[in-house]
């Protein structure tokens, strides 16, 4: 299921010039810049250039501290780096049971469920700390367009639309793996994805997701 096309057929449709797998060579201009080079040797006029590289946690200053360090601070469950030692937000890697694996979620709606969490667990009895079991949640407004994300989908998930069309932008699709619904994404039918989160959170099997897909058609 061609998902991103979808998306960028809509921005192609408002003007945009979308280019996939062009690697970026270079600027060329006087004292600002007037074109950027792609590695194919053509060129795209451009006044303005927004780079996009991405970001790295900051974890130098804990070099040496005998926490372990990997794209993050590395967290149990219950976000715990070491006894007494919690991390949260963009700098946390914690073992999250819904989906059975670490992750770092850099999203500021993650952060608020997970210091609540950490909190409460800072003031629990030894021994009584609470895994921080959560489904992620992102969106973005684009042009006329909700788009909003459900869940820990990966490029090689198994994708099926469960409501709606990608031809007419109001659609949502599930992420299948090993079986089970692992996310879901939108386009402008928000009520139906929330309907999904409750099955995330249950790890449920892909047929009862297909099932609750046709009950609420």
């Amino acid at each position: 299921v061609e998902v991103g096309e979808a998306c960028a057929a809509m921005h192609r449709a408002h003007g945009v010039d979308v280019r996939c797998n062009a690697l970026v060579a270079g600027f060329e201009g006087g004292e600002r810049v007037e074109r950027v080079l792609l590695a194919d040797g053509s060129t795209v006029e451009a006044n303005l250039v927004v780079v996009g590289i991405g970001v790295a946690p900051e974890t130098r200053w804990l070099e040496g501290s005998g926490l372990e360090l990997r794209d993050g601070v590395v967290c149990d469950a219950t976000c715990a780096a070491a006894p007494g030692i919690y991390a949260l937000g963009d700098v946390c890697r914690w073992y999250n049971p819904i989906f059975e694996e670490e992750m770092r979620v850099e999203h500021w709606t993650n952060v608020i469920h997970q210091s609540r969490q950490v909190a409460r667990n800072l003031l629990a009895e030894p021994g009584e700390a609470k895994p921080f079991a959560s489904v992620p949640y992102v969106w973005s407004d684009q042009y006329d367009a909700s788009i909003q994300s459900l869940g820990h989908p990966k490029a090689d998930d198994a994708v099926e639309v469960l409501h709606g069309s990608l031809e007419s932008l109001e659609f949502v699709v599930g992420y299948r793996r090993n079986g089970i619904i692992v996310g879901g994404l939108t386009f402008n039918m928000p009520q139906q994805l929330s309907a999904y989160r409750p099955l995330i959170e249950q790890r449920t099997p892909w047929e009862a997701v297909l099932e609750h897909a046709r009950a609420m058609d």
